[in-house]
């Protein structure tokens, strides 16, 4: 049976999904600066895990505490640090990556929230969230379909979580076209 919970396994002792997901972004990007990790992870996994550009530069300083990464650091204009992996960070992301997972992904998603809310609203209310819902997924959709285009020549992994994004986005976009078209039978104030 594979490990399971959040910290089930850790290559480095103390190690947790964050550090993970900014380690494998620097092992996959190469040399590159805290601020272009979060820019990165932003543009191809915002949709299912979200990250503080704060936490990413603490995450950035401690893999290089832990001898994963290494840095230069600019001697001019914005002195920016440059990490890339060391082999031991190489060793680490690949021995993470292979550990299967059964944890689900977990989403926060006020819409879903104001739902279990609905019986202080008015049918009205909820057709109004409803339809701001779809108008947010709609255009989350469409840049999605953008990036999706864009990275056609990308490796397979960012084509594969960008579709996985644009799927669920689609599926939740159905959800709440219906309760637009029809809150049913929620009890109401």
């Amino acid at each position: 049976m594979a490990p399971s919970g959040r910290y089930a396994f850790s290559v480095v002792e103390g190690l947790g999904e964050s550090s993970y997901g900014v380690l494998a972004s620097v092992v996959r990007r190469g040399p590159c600066s805290a601020y272009d990790v979060k820019v990165r992870l932003d543009l191809v996994a915002a949709d299912f895990w979200r990250v503080p550009h704060t936490q990413v530069y603490r995450e950035c300083e401690r893999l290089a505490e832990a001898g994963l990464l290494e840095h230069d650091q600019e001697d001019t204009g914005r002195r920016r640090r440059l990490y890339r992996a060391t082999r031991e960070g190489r060793a680490a992301a690949r021995k993470w990556a292979r550990v299967p997972t059964e944890d689900l992904m977990s989403v926060r998603d006020l819409g879903r929230l104001k739902i279990l809310a609905a019986e202080f609203s008015t049918p009205d209310d909820v057709r109004a969230l409803a339809q701001q819902q779809v108008l947010a997924y709609q255009l989350r959709i469409h840049a999605l379909a953008q990036l999706l285009e864009r990275s056609a020549q990308e490796d397979p992994q960012t084509v594969l979580c960008l579709q996985l994004g644009r799927e669920l986005h689609e599926t939740a976009l159905a959800f709440w076209t219906r309760l637009e078209a029809d809150p049913g039978e929620m009890n109401f104030a």
